[in-house]
């Protein structure tokens, strides 16, 4: 039996009365893992770039900012949560175009001075891990 939409609205309000005390709860979880997973999808997307045109991507790690380097141009990608700084291993990072390593490293994200994840890329096969 489809829902009236007076039964809708009463289940819409319910549920947007409820979702305000629970991101307070887990918002903090939430806002700390934001910055990783923004990362892994940066340094993701620059081997895909190495892959797709066929020749070295590399990455540089700066204070609040991964610098993407393909062909001799240069992307440069913000944060989005100014409290986190990112830190590497290593000067730089890297892929070729077969989409192994090229530079391997770990890049650790701080929070506010405290680690909030770290991102490793692996030797020779260019595994990306999340620890």
């Amino acid at each position: 039996m489809p829902l009236s939409i007076i039964e809708l609205l009463i289940v819409l309000s319910l549920v947007s009365s409820i979702l305000p005390i629970f991101s307070k709860i887990s918002g903090f979880h939430v806002e700390k893992k934001l910055s990783l997973y923004e990362t892994f999808a940066i340094i993701q997307v620059s081997k895909q770039l190495a892959i797709s045109n066929d020749t070295d991507c590399e990455i540089i790690i700066e204070n609040k900012n991964i610098n993407i380097s393909l062909n001799q141009r240069v992307s440069t990608h913000h944060l989005t949560d100014p409290k986190t700084t990112i830190l590497s291993n290593r000067h730089k990072l890297g892929f070729k175009p077969n989409s192994h390593t090229k530079y391997s490293g770990t890049i650790s994200l701080l929070k506010n001075n405290n680690p909030s994840g770290k991102i490793s890329i692996g030797v020779g096969n260019g595994e990306i891990r999340i620890k």
